[in-house]
């Protein structure tokens, strides 16, 4: 797998997941889900209007971008694993 920089989509919910404790869970969340991860991005696009309705910034349809990419989401999981850099 090729690695690529992050994307600040990526970053930003690395830092919220990691600053409500939420990170470990959720990249083994996705790791253990692997091609059904698809179907979770399905939900979060159903689920958008409500969970927008929740969060100053509209980027549950990134997320769910993350997660219909297998690359992309094998690499979002490691890098939920890994400290936030200051």
């Amino acid at each position: 797998m090729e690695k690529t920089i992050p994307t600040e989509e990526q970053k930003h919910w690395r830092t919220r997941l990691q600053n409500a404790g939420l990170a470990d869970v959720t990249a083994a969340m996705i790791e253990a889900a692997g091609p059904l991860s698809i179907l979770a991005a399905q939900g979060l696009y159903l689920a958008e209007p409500l969970l927008n309705g929740f969060s100053r910034n509209s980027s549950v349809a990134k997320l769910a971008e993350i997660l219909e990419d297998r690359e992309k989401s094998q690499q979002f999981a490691d890098m939920l694993r890994k400290p936030v850099e200051k």
